[in-house]
């Protein structure tokens, strides 16, 4: 065979590598957060002296991920009862806080788009009650294999049972930052900033905690939290800092 001969072999081989190459699909990128993750956290504190207190607090930040949907939940609630000697039990504290969110990731797997449905209730708040739904989007930046910084922003409805009695139905806008930064095989640093606010209400709540891990599920989490809540129309204010300690369970 000629050196034409051979270079048109070599080219035609070379063709049919290409064409093979291109046929074959483009597996798409394995996801490294399908699947289960979060965790669960429970506490319980009792106190006594001319009277007895009793407080029950839970925590949940769990989430599911398949694929470019991911399904999120979160719990916040505490419940505290007194017992005064001579008089019946008596509850001091009685709120509950549960988000829902469904996220869509986009092409780019960094954006999201979002839907999320939020049921509040706190006993001595200036909203006892409210039921919203939020639309929205974010953005996720990992700048390290161990840090996670998310950012969202929604607007969104809701009806709210007032404290004197009667409702409202209002618009609101939110929004929200949160970090996660695994500081070392067993310590997580975790942050979380959130603003709701309507015409007649703000509600601003700051997280911060450290949870570390005694076994492969169980850790010991140390919270520090400030919540803040109140209307336009008025000067009164409700502003609680609280730190707890509580057994949490890593899914």
């Amino acid at each position: 065979m000629g050196a034409w001969g051979r270079q048109r072999s070599l080219a035609c081989a070379l063709l049919g590598a290409a064409s093979v190459a291109v046929a074959q699909p483009v597996p798409a990128p394995a996801t490294a957060d399908s699947g289960w993750s979060g965790d669960l956290a429970f506490g319980l504190q009792l106190s006594g002296s001319t009277y007895i207190s009793r407080r029950t607090t839970a925590d949940a930040d769990v989430a599911y991920r398949q694929g470019q949907y991911q399904l999120l939940g979160e719990l916040a609630f505490d419940r505290e009862v007194v017992k005064v000697e001579g008089q019946p039990l008596e509850v001091d504290r009685d709120r509950y806080d549960v988000n829902l969110k469904v996220r869509r990731y986009l092409d780019d797997p960094a954006v999201f788009l979002f839907v999320s449905p939020r049921f509040r209730h706190n006993a001595n708040g200036y909203y006892v009650t409210t039921r919203a739904l939020r639309l929205g989007g974010g953005w996720v930046a990992r700048p390290s294999d161990t840090l996670t910084l998310t950012l969202e922003g929604a607007t969104g409805y809701r009806t709210a049972g007032l404290q004197g009695g009667g409702r409202v139905n209002e618009a609101l806008w939110g929004a929200r930052a949160q970090l996660r930064w695994q500081l070392s095989e067993s310590v997580q640093l975790r942050a979380n900033l959130a603003h709701e606010q309507s015409a007649l209400e703000r509600y601003r709540t700051v997280d911060l905690g450290l949870r570390t891990k005694l076994s492969a599920h169980l850790g010991v989490l140390v919270k520090a939290s400030y919540e803040r809540g109140y209307p336009f129309s008025s000067t009164a204010r409700s502003a609680e800092t609280e730190l707890d300690v509580s057994l949490s369970y890593a899914l």
